[in-house]
């Protein structure tokens, strides 16, 4: 039998509400926040522009992933100066 259909994900993308986290960040300048992440490679991607949550004319996110007890977490700040 011959079916049309894509290959399934090998493991489900996250979902996460990047506005949000955001409008936390651009809140509180100045001050870390993280949260659990499932790809180590969006610090890269975040710098990159790649998520227009992110892009901001009077500041900028520094952000960095590290793995905790086993879980990796997206750290981020955002910056005025």
């Amino acid at each position: 039998m011959i079916e049309k259909t894509a290959p399934p994900k090998t493991h489900p993308r996250a979902k996460h509400d990047w506005e949000e986290f955001a409008a936390t960040l651009k809140a509180d300048p100045g001050q870390w926040y993280r949260m659990p992440c499932t790809n180590r490679s969006l610090s890269t991607q975040i710098a990159a522009g790649r998520y227009s949550a992110f892009r901001s004319d009077s500041g900028r996110f520094d952000t960095a992933t590290r793995k905790v007890d086993g879980v990796v977490y997206l750290y981020a700040v955002y910056r005025t100066d």
